[in-house]
């Protein structure tokens, strides 16, 4: 198994990594200064942090880049030998040890994608 690295991927699985991290600098760009400030406090909130990634995945998503988040996705996935964790559909949601997923699977990125297409 080869670490997940950014030189180990491929090229699209590469711009779906950079995206989703571009996507918090968008996500940033967009707030003001209270707001920065309670970002900074809410990340002592795991449940902010889950909030907060699935919320940048979306905004990957959005600005065009859903293909390639997708490709990192499954590929992280793969790598760590699970297709679909509760990830981002049960971002509100308890899964019965207080955990709560960060990052969109493969198959909320493809919904989220086929909603906005619609859109």
């Amino acid at each position: 198994m080869r670490p997940l690295l950014l030189q180990n991927l491929t090229f699209e699985q590469q711009v779906g990594v950079v995206g989703h991290e571009l996507s918090h600098v968008v996500d940033f760009n967009n707030k003001n200064f209270p707001q920065t400030i309670g970002v900074g406090i809410g990340h002592i909130s795991n449940r902010y942090l889950d909030k907060m990634e699935f919320n940048t995945d979306r905004i990957c998503i959005q600005h065009g880049l859903g293909k390639y988040l997708l490709a990192y996705s499954k590929h992280v996935r793969e790598t760590m030998h699970v297709h679909n964790w509760r990830g981002g559909d049960y971002v509100n949601k308890g899964n019965g040890n207080g955990k709560y997923e960060r990052y969109m699977n493969p198959d909320t990125i493809e919904k989220i994608m086929r909603e906005m297409e619609t859109h």
